[in-house]
């Protein structure tokens, strides 16, 4: 996944562009899920033994063998698939992020101490799921979650950035 940064107090939006950004239809996608998972995605859980499932798994693995290239329509379809399947099961989301670096930039206040500060955040993939989950539903419960994870919960960014940096 592509890096990101935001404002702070843009914390909200820097979290859903991140799972925008993970279910978004690309080799990365396809190397995260079997065909079979892929396809029952795809036709919202059909037998595996109906004509929509093994039509979606043959042309699955026509993509992975390169074969073919899915058209645009095609790869909005999984997209769409995929976002919907994480949003029953958000714990699909930490499979598709990885682990990576949460940094907090800027004007940082812990009680009434507020200075410049750098405040790096090291998390795994279900750490990194959870963040984004919980800062695209509310922007502050994100930020709250953020120091937490660092163990200086009270922290907040008065002003700065935030940026996510993936391994």
């Amino acid at each position: 996944m592509k890096n990101m940064k935001a404002d702070a107090s843009n914390i909200q939006s820097l979290g859903c562009r991140g799972i925008k950004q993970a279910t978004k239809y690309g080799p990365d996608l396809l190397s995260k899920f079997n065909n079979s998972e892929l396809a029952q995605f795809m036709t919202g859980g059909a037998d595996k033994k109906s004509k929509e499932h093994k039509a979606a798994m043959r042309s699955l693995q026509r993509y992975r063998k390169g074969d073919r290239t899915p058209a645009e329509d095609t790869q909005k379809t999984i997209t769409r698939a995929v976002r919907a399947e994480v949003k029953k099961n958000p714990r699909l989301l930490d499979r598709l992020v990885g682990s990576g670096q949460v940094i907090a930039k800027g004007t940082i206040c812990y009680s009434a101490d507020c200075r410049k500060r750098t405040v790096p955040v090291k998390m795994s993939a279900s750490a990194m799921g959870e963040f984004l989950r919980t800062a695209c539903e509310d922007g502050e419960e994100g930020e709250n979650f953020l120091f937490e994870m660092k163990d200086i919960p009270g922290m907040y960014v008065q002003s700065g950035t935030i940026s996510i940096q993936f391994d």
